[in-house]
Order: C-alpha cells, then sequence, then structure tokens
C-alpha cells in the first residue's frame, strides 16, 4: 500500500462505475474511497448537494482526487456531443433519440443547431452540425459548410465531451466514405479522435446479424474508421428510436469515454477560435463592399420590361442546370438524365414568354472534353436563332468551385467570343444550403476561383431554391437581373457568327493535339536521354578497365588492343552525337533519327 508521501504525488483519477440496479455499485464505490460517502439510491434520492452524480439509476460517475482525506468531488453538470456526419445518415434522428423528441421535422440540418433536454437525471445538450455530401472528402466541401461545422464548438462551450461520428448502417461504406468522414472530423485537429464514438444508424436494417457481423463483413475502410475511434461505437435501431434502454447504453459508452480521457472534454485550441472569429470580420467586410456594388447593378431608373426572354443555360456536369431549367420553364420538360444534346422548350412565365436552352454539361477535367461535345455544347444557339438576352452559368452552392473547375468553364465559355461576358449570369442553385446566411456570405468565403468568376460576369449572379414552388416571387427576381443586364447591353441579344465558334472549336483541339505531341516528345526524349547517357557511362567505364588491362605487361596482340579500343571509342563518340541531337531536339520538338553501330566488339 502507498505511504502518504507517494499518496500525495498521485494523480488525480477518475472512475466510472456502471452497473443495472441493486448491483452494489455505491458498496463499490465506498469501498474504493475507503468510507461510507454514498448511499444506494433505492434508498435515499441524491440532492445537488449529495456527495455522489447519479445518472438514471444505472451510471455513477466517481471522480475523485488523492490524497483521499481532501476529497474533492467533480460532478458533470451537463454532457454536451456534437452530432458529426454525411447527410442522409440520420444524424437528427440521433438527436431526437437522445433527448425523447417525438415531433420530428424532415427538413435537412444547414446550420449548427443546439438542443437541450434531459435523460433521467442528466442535462444533455447537443449540437446538430450540417452534413457533408456523401463520398466528398473535405477538400470538395464548401467553405461556408465547413466553417458552419468547426462553429459548433462555439455552442458548447468550454468544449464537448464527445464527438459522435453518425454512419447509417443501411449503405456501403468504402475508402471514399473512409477519407470523406476523417478528413470533416479533422478539421477539428488530430487529436479529435479520442473523443470521437461512431453511431450506427438503421440498425433494424441488420436483422439477425450482430452489428460485430456487420463490421467484419462490411470490409477493412469500416474497421480503419473504428480502429481510429478506439473502437468505440454503438447502434440504434430506427425502429424502436424510443426506446430508453438503448440510450441508456449509448450514454454508458460515452461516460465510459469520457472517463478515458481523465474526465476531460475537448478542448479546441483557442488559436482556432480566433482564426474563426478573425476570419468571419474580414468576410463581413468583404460582404459589405459586394452588396453595396450590387445595389449599383440595376443602373438608374426603372428598366423596361421584357415580355419575351431568351436563355441558355450553361455549366458542369452534375451542376444542376437542368434541374434549374425545368425551375425556370415551371415544367419537368428537360430529361435529368445525362443528356448528349441540347433543348429548347418556350413556356409563359410571370406574364412573360420565356424560352429556355438546355445544353450538355461540360467535364470536370478539361482533358476529358470532345470536339464533338464542344460542338454539340455551342449548337445550343442554334435552337434560338435570334439570339439570347442571357447566359446562365449555373453553379450548385454545396459543390466547391476550385481553380480547376474555372479554368474549365473559361475555357467552354470563350469559345462563344468575349462578348458573352456582357450577358452571362452566375446562377447558383440548392439555395437551402445557404440557411439563414446570405449568398454574398458565401461567395466571400469561397475559394478566389468563384469571386473571380462573379467578377468576370460583371457581379450579375443569382440564387435558385430547386424546391418547385407556386410563387413566382424567385422567377420574378431572377427575370428582373436579366432585365437589367439587358438594358445595359442596350437591348442586343447576343448572336455570335456560328462560323467563328466552330473555328475557335477547331483551333482549340488543334492547339490541344499539338500540346499533347510535344509532351509525348517531351517524354520520349528524356527517356531516350536517361538512357543513352547511363549506355555512355558505362561504357567509358568499360573503356578504362580495358586500357589498365592493356597496360599490363602480360598483354598480347597490340593490333588487336588497338581495335578492341577504336571500336569502343567510335561507339562513345556515336553515343555523343546521338545525345547532342536529342538535346536540340527539345527545343524544335521533332524526334531524331539516331544511328546506333553494331555493339559487339570488332575482331
Amino acid at each position: 500500500m502507498a505511504n502518504p508521501e507517494e499518496i500525495d504525488e498521485m494523480p488525480e483519477r477518475r472512475l466510472v462505475i456502471i452497473g443495472a440496479r441493486g448491483e452494489g455499485k455505491s458498496s463499490a464505490a465506498n469501498t474504493i474511497l475507503t468510507k461510507e460517502r454514498f448511499e444506494s439510491s433505492r434508498t435515499q434520492t441524491p440532492s445537488p448537494s449529495s456527495s455522489q452524480q447519479l445518472f438514471d439509476d444505472n451510471i455513477l460517475l466517481l471522480f475523485f482526487s488523492p490524497p483521499v482525506k481532501n476529497l474533492e468531488m467533480k460532478p458533470i453538470q451537463k454532457l454536451q456531443i456534437i452530432l458529426l456526419g454525411s447527410r442522409g445518415v440520420g444524424k437528427t434522428s440521433v438527436m431526437n433519440t437522445i433527448l425523447g423528441i417525438k415531433e420530428q421535422e424532415d427538413e435537412t440540418t444547414m446550420v449548427s443547431q443546439l438542443h437541450e433536454g434531459r435523460v433521467g437525471r442528466m442535462e444533455i445538450a447537443v449540437v446538430d452540425t450540417p452534413g457533408w455530401r456523401k463520398g466528398s472528402s473535405a477538400h470538395d466541401t464548401p467553405k461556408m459548410i465547413k466553417d458552419e461545422v468547426v462553429q459548433s464548438l462555439l455552442k458548447c462551450h468550454p468544449g464537448p465531451d464527445v464527438f459522435l461520428l453518425v454512419i447509417d448502417a443501411d449503405a456501403s461504406f468504402n475508402r471514399t466514405h473512409l477519407k470523406a468522414a476523417t478528413t470533416h472530423v479533422e478539421l477539428f485537429g488530430k487529436n479529435v479522435w479520442k473523443h470521437t464514438m461512431v453511431v450506427f444508424t438503421r440498425g433494424d436494417w441488420l436483422g439477425s446479424r450482430s452489428i460485430e457481423e456487420y463490421i467484419e463483413v462490411e470490409g477493412k475502410s469500416l474497421q480503419d474508421l473504428l480502429e481510429i475511434c478506439g473502437n468505440r461505437y454503438h447502434v440504434l435501431d430506427n425502429m424502436n428510436e424510443y426506446d430508453g434502454a438503448q440510450v441508456d447504453k449509448l450514454l454508458e459508452k460515452i461516460l465510459q469515454t469520457l472517463a478515458l480521457n481523465g474526465g476531460k472534454h475537448f478542448a479546441p485550441k483557442q488559436e482556432m477560435l480566433n482564426a474563426l472569429r478573425e476570419n468571419e470580420k474580414k468576410v463581413q467586410l468583404a460582404v459589405q463592399r459586394r452588396t453595396e456594388l450590387k445595389a449599383t447593378r440595376g443602373g438608374k431608373g426603372p428598366t423596361k420590361k421584357l415580355h419575351e426572354i431568351k436563355i441558355l443555360i450553361l455549366g458542369e456536369k452534375k451542376s444542376g442546370k437542368t434541374t434549374a431549367a425545368n425551375l425556370i420553364v415551371r415544367d419537368k420538360v428537360f430529361s435529368t438524365q445525362p443528356n448528349h444534346g441540347c433543348m429548347a422548350r418556350q413556356a409563359p412565365v410571370a406574364d412573360r414568354q420565356v424560352t429556355v436552352v438546355d445544353t450538355p454539361g461540360w467535364a470536370a477535367e478539361e482533358s476529358l472534353c470532345t470536339r464533338g461535345q464542344d460542338r454539340e455544347i455551342v449548337n445550343g444557339l442554334n435552337l434560338s436563332p435570334q439570339g439570347v438576352d442571357a447566359v446562365l452559368i449555373v453553379l450548385s452552392l454545396d459543390l466547391k468551385f476550385r481553380k480547376a473547375n474555372l479554368d474549365a468553364l473559361v475555357d467552354h465559355i470563350t469559345l462563344f467570343g468575349d462578348e458573352i461576358w456582357n450577358h452571362t449570369m452566375v446562377l447558383f442553385t440548392n439555395e437551402d444550403t445557404l440557411a439563414d446566411k446570405s449568398l454574398e456570405e458565401y461567395i466571400e468565403k469561397e475559394d478566389q476561383a468563384l469571386r473571380q468568376l462573379v467578377d468576370r460576369c460583371g457581379n450579375n449572379y443569382h440564387c435558385l431554391y430547386i424546391l418547385e414552388t407556386r410563387d413566382d416571387t424567385q422567377h420574378i427576381q431572377l427575370f428582373k437581373k436579366i432585365e437589367d443586364m439587358s438594358a445595359k447591353n442596350q437591348g442586343r441579344l447576343f448572336c455570335p457568327n456560328m462560323n467563328d465558334i466552330y473555328h475557335s472549336i477547331d483551333e482549340k483541339f488543334q492547339k490541344r493535339k499539338l500540346t499533347f505531341r510535344n509532351r509525348v516528345v517531351q517524354a520520349f526524349t528524356s527517356q531516350s536521354l536517361a538512357l543513352l547517357r547511363d549506355h555512355k557511362t558505362k561504357l567509358e567505364k568499360l573503356q578504362d578497365n580495358i586500357k589498365e588491362i592493356f597496360a599490363s605487361p602480360l598483354a598480347q596482340n597490340k593490333a588487336k588492343k588497338k581495335s578492341v579500343l577504336s571500336d569502343i571509342e567510335e561507339q562513345i563518340d556515336e553515343l555523343s552525337r546521338n545525345i547532342m541531337k536529342l538535346n536540340k531536339s527539345t527545343n524544335s520538338m521533332d524526334i531524331p533519327r539516331l544511328t546506333m553501330s553494331p555493339s559487339t566488339p570488332k575482331n
């Protein structure tokens, strides 16, 4: 047994005593403390000043600091939880299950929201956070969503006791999902994992299988995630979401996790919080400047209403442009399946006759686009021979827009000629992503590539809520912006010469062909130079060795010696000439014809 001096130097110890009612939790605590400090919960209800903290008759959280004679209890006043996960996995359902909320709203969480309640005698705070697009890494998630996830820390001061990473058990989990989960969780820092537990939803889907069997069958990706989390996990049955027993077990595991961390909550680095607040100030200043600029966009005086509006829709694949086209004409006339051709439809909308031309989307990687695809995209103008009032470039708010996306976009837009920029407007979809944030705030928080695009379009932009409504408000707002843009263009439609556009496409692919050929030549030349230099080095070494041997007094046949040396010298000279040819060819991009003499020595 430790003597008093050793006890004084012992670190603080924290224990969680878990067990069903009547199994002797209080007796165990008294034995550990060597004093009668705890009474059975069956005979006494603890008061707020009691030396124990009892949670729902099943969990006793015991904190004590040596020496025992100076025992100071540090009960948790509130258990704080942050929920993380991709969209649609059931994060909000987990929160409702924990807090016993039965009135559920089927809404996507777009901002971090704090919800509080009690489970038994335990006060609980749960912060629900926006989900990321399933399978998308943090690199592909818009900054506004990532910032909103991290700002959940500000809603549970001084820090959460646990992060619950929610995974749906009725879907596959592969390396892509693993990367998505780890990169988003690590937005909080690398030390977040010891405070993290995986919660599986839709446990009813497992049927007779145990969660362990599911983990085993699902494979290495899921097993790697659980290993990072210290193999801490729990499964919730959605068919019995109001079953208190499964919540009790989850809370037991959460408290075990807290105990393993010495009863300490996750402490975010102050630098992270300061950076969040400082960045928010900068963004608000930039938002103010862009908002002021937007106020001057309409020009002076009232804008003439257009009774007929012609619109060309352009955008990357999966940007939601076809959905936007259907929304504008208030009908599902454009197929949302990947299309390979252009389509035009007309419809009366908000007292205007609206013509919308939808075009095929281009690939995010420019190298994947073909001449035929580019010609099909520009052919959309042939469906509106008189021209168009506006060219709408569609972007999705829940997809990150990076420099590569901008490069691919500019590469296609410039095929129409520079005049097109006077008629372009950025049309954002998925307005619900903004929640209570402004579109200007989203633009300023994103990468410079998005701001450059918006600026290039003359600060013309609009956002559509993609769910169909009977209200024409968002249509009228869009048409009003198009009318403002038309007024600046003095009513002129965008109607370029199609022959010039086709010529631009031909030039583009000629340049691409030449660039590709040059890269092949460079690669061939570099590889050939490396081989020749290596060969020359070996011959020179062989030459030196032969000279050394021939210099020996024992060497015979002087004529043969001279012949061998002469043959090697010729090969070295020939290699030197070939190397010079290849060096020169890197500038001219012509593959030279190399001459090689027989490598076997003459007899």
